[in-house]
């Protein structure tokens, strides 16, 4: 089954049509709303933490939520939060201590709007972390860790601005007040005057206040990293206007980092978890699931919002798209998404390629399954 969704995608990205025939579309959803039912199953909303794994998660259900209009995937996700905002109430409530921690208050913002509950005690809690715990480097970036753990609390990486951000997204959809589009905006032009380099347009993974050096120290480009970064940059604008000054801002950073990643893009469409591969010749620089549908997420939202030249993304996106489908193992009974990489921390070349890939790991789940979601319906090229 597995080569049969692979060649199916092929075929739906070559298949050539009359010219008066209707635009060929993809027909992703219901291989998203698979992953979501069997995923359901196999994590149920009681057994849910509330940590950055899950957020992906998270954040997948409530895609195939919006594309298919089905409620099943809502109320899941209101379980989820109903059971977790007991934990941020009595005596001795939760608290974030670091932006992975937080990373599901954004499932639980939309949540709360999508299904009208009240779910306060976390968003409360989110926005106590982020104004008051949350540690600043010197030029203003939040830290990744913040008050109350054993970590650098000087240390920035890339990854909060998924994790904060997408927080802010949400907040904005539920409540109209733009300041954390602002706050967000803020944020991508202060990461990546720390992390961005010029010379390439893609981002390190850290970096480090008290010594002023990145995380790695070498031109060493982490997929995901960049990932997170292209989400939340196209999220960012496709809810701002048009030509006002975020998107003069953010637009042409988004549409370089876009362009490096994608020229960058493997013989499979997906892309490695180290991006730009330094040492090509040691078989060790993977294809990374995760990251590649993020990326493919991110190149489709910057097409369909303008921010990106559909002649040339979007070519790039149906060939990621078809690397995600060739990553879909069918075991009759179940939909096994293969290849994402575990929790990464910063370091060297060595690093990366030495993060184990699973397969069926509830991150590259969600990230896969949000994708499927998102690009359905969209024109194929032919």
């Amino acid at each position: 089954m597995r080569a049969l969704f692979a060649t199916l995608a092929l075929a739906a990205c070559t298949s050539k049509e009359p010219v008066d025939e209707p635009v060929a579309r993809w027909e992703t959803l219901p291989l998203a709303e698979r992953l979501g039912d069997e995923g359901m199953a196999v994590w149920p909303a009681d057994t849910q933490v509330f940590n950055w794994l899950n957020a992906v998660w998270g954040y997948g259900l409530l895609s195939v939520h919006q594309a298919s209009g089905e409620a099943r995937f809502l109320d899941y996700g209101a379980s989820w939060m109903t059971d977790a905002k007991a934990r941020f109430e009595g005596a001795d409530p939760m608290t974030f201590s670091a932006s992975d921690e937080m990373a599901a208050s954004g499932v639980a913002s939309i949540v709360s709007d999508r299904a009208g509950l009240d779910l306060s005690p976390i968003l409360n809690e989110a926005d106590a972390y982020v104004d008051t715990r949350a540690g600043r480097l010197s030029n203003g970036a939040i830290a990744h860790w913040g008050e109350g753990n054993t970590f650098q609390t000087d240390q920035v990486w890339v990854d909060s601005l998924f994790m904060i951000g997408m927080y802010w997204l949400a907040e904005f959809d539920r409540t109209g007040d733009t300041t954390h589009l602002d706050a967000l905006a803020t944020q991508l032009d202060l990461f990546s005057d720390l992390c961005r380099d010029p010379s390439s347009e893609l981002y390190r993974h850290a970096y480090d206040d008290s010594d002023a050096v990145n995380i790695p120290a070498d031109a060493i480009y982490w997929a995901r990293g960049n990932s997170w970064v292209l989400v939340a940059a196209s999220e960012l604008l496709s809810r701002v206007e048009k030509d006002g000054p975020t998107w003069t801002n953010a637009q042409p950073a988004f549409a370089s980092q876009a362009a490096a990643v994608a020229a960058l893009q493997a013989e499979d469409g997906l892309w490695t978890t180290v991006l730009n591969d330094p040492h090509p010749g040691d078989g060790l620089n993977y294809t990374e699931t995760s990251a590649s549908a993020l990326i493919v997420s991110a190149l489709a939202r910057g097409v369909d919002e303008g921010a990106l030249d559909a002649a040339t993304f979007n070519p790039v996106i149906d060939r990621g798209v078809v690397g995600l489908v060739a990553r879909l193992r069918d075991d009759g009974d179940k939909l096994v998404v293969e290849g994402t990489s575990i929790g990464t921390n910063p370091g060297d070349y060595d690093n990366y390629v030495d993060t184990p890939a699973m397969d069926g790991f509830v991150l590259g789940v969600g990230a896969v399954m949000r994708t499927l979601a998102e690009v359905d319906g969209r024109p194929r090229v032919e």
